[in-house]
Parts: C-alpha cells; sequence; structure tokens
C-alpha cells in the first residue's frame, strides 16, 4: 500500500515539475520575441517621425505659396470668405 501512494507522490511532483518547466519555457519564449517587436517598433516611430516631418514641410505656408507660383496651378484662385459655404452638419 506504501508503494502505491509513494508512487502517487512521485507521480504528482513529477506533473507538478513538469508544468513549472512548461510555464518557464513558455516565459523565456515570451522575453526573446520581445527585442525583435521592440527593434520594429522603434523603426515604425522613426518613420511616422519622419513623415510627419515631411508633412509639415509639404505643408508650409511658404511652400504651399511656392506651389501657388506654379504655372499647373495658375488657374487656381484664392477663395473670399462671401465664397465659402458651411454646411450646418
Amino acid at each position: 500500500m506504501w508503494i502505491v501512494k509513494f508512487g502517487i507522490c512521485i507521480l504528482t511532483i513529477s506533473f507538478a515539475i513538469y508544468f513549472y518547466i512548461n510555464a518557464h519555457n513558455r516565459l523565456i519564449e515570451m522575453q526573446l520575441a520581445i527585442p525583435p517587436i521592440q527593434k520594429k517598433m522603434r523603426e515604425i516611430l522613426a518613420d511616422n517621425d519622419r513623415l510627419q516631418f515631411e508633412i509639415d514641410r509639404f505643408e508650409s505656408p511658404k511652400h504651399l505659396m511656392e506651389l501657388a507660383e506654379r504655372p499647373e496651378f495658375s488657374h487656381l484662385k484664392p477663395s473670399y470668405s462671401r465664397d465659402i459655404l458651411m454646411v450646418p452638419q
């Protein structure tokens, strides 16, 4: 009878160790996956900053005035406040 109890204890301890090691391995896999994700995120943030700079430069009043002076935009005329219609939402 004591052999059965001893076997059950060994089996229980073995399962506990197995599940602990399995959980630990999953944690290590996640920790190893974090650095490449962080690197990609930094690259995306750098691209966002670069694109935002380009948008700000393109939308600057100086650049827009330079565009307005080009011949391909010569047909465009500035609108006056009396010509603008406001549509209520």
